[in-house]
């Protein structure tokens, strides 16, 4: 008799266990499928220079990038690839790089961190002055080595490229002040011809030579980067809910 019920109270423990790894593989279920139908985040990476960097003049703080990815949240993955000290030449020509402690870095820096939605690139300040180069970068040249650029990272799965033109530097001089600014037109000039290639905000006006830096110094301030970083993200937001409408506009 006592064997029976031992024997009894084996299966009803068996049966109960079987009940709870059911119902626990079904929760796993449930999550399992849960995490596939929750979006992935939304991919933005930020190629550049020190700006990228983070790079400041007091009074110190977020850099725009992270400002960016407070503005943009969750829904969003922000990744900034800065490399100090960089040109456009840095980024279009697989040799050494001087901003880039003499690593290569497109391959190093940026490549890496593709594909991406939305790739934002900002250089050309030390292009404007030369740093790190033989001599002053010409607008021709900065345009060519741009489209060289923006063609990289299509290539290598960025669906849109927001560019933004330098801004301005209390160190330029005259000559190196205007090349910043021809910059800029080439930059609009290139969002204008190649499909899925877009400016961002314009930071030759945006940025303010008395309020946004710190003294002489090619870095802005925490007030500059915030301004950037909370114009950009009105400007990736809007270019990805374009694609969003854009995408609705073709469905049958």
């Amino acid at each position: 008799m006592n064997r029976g019920a031992a024997s009894s109270g084996l299966s009803t423990r068996s049966r109960r266990s079987l009940r709870w790894a059911g119902l626990a593989a079904a929760v796993l279920l449930l999550i399992g499928a849960a995490i596939a139908l929750w979006p992935a985040p939304i991919r933005v990476v930020v190629l550049g220079d020190s700006h990228v960097k983070g790079g400041q003049s007091e009074p110190r703080g977020p850099s725009f990038v992270e400002v960016l990815r407070e503005e943009l949240g969750r829904r969003y993955e922000v990744v900034g690839a800065g490399c100090g000290g960089s040109t456009t030449y840095d980024w279009t020509h697989d040799g050494p790089s001087f901003g880039c402690s003499l690593g290569n870095a497109y391959p190093e820096v940026g490549r890496p961190h593709l594909p991406a939605e939305i790739v934002v690139i900002l250089l050309g300040t030390n292009d404007a002055a030369g740093f790190g180069e033989p001599k002053p970068i010409a607008p021709k040249v900065y345009a060519e080595a741009m489209e060289e650029l923006v063609s990289r990272v299509q290539r290598d799965g960025a669906k849109r490229v927001l560019l933004l033109g330098p801004p301005t530097n209390p160190l330029a001089r005259k000559l190196a002040a205007r090349r910043l600014q021809l910059y800029s037109e080439a930059l609009a000039a290139l969002a204008e011809r190649e499909p899925n290639v877009y400016m961002g905000p314009d930071l030759q006006e945006l940025i303010d030579l008395e309020e946004h830096f710190g003294g002489r110094t090619a870095h802005m301030n925490a007030v500059g980067h915030r301004l950037i970083g909370e114009r950009l993200a009105q400007a990736v937001r809007a270019l990805h809910d374009s694609e969003g409408q854009s995408a609705e506009a073709q469905a049958p």
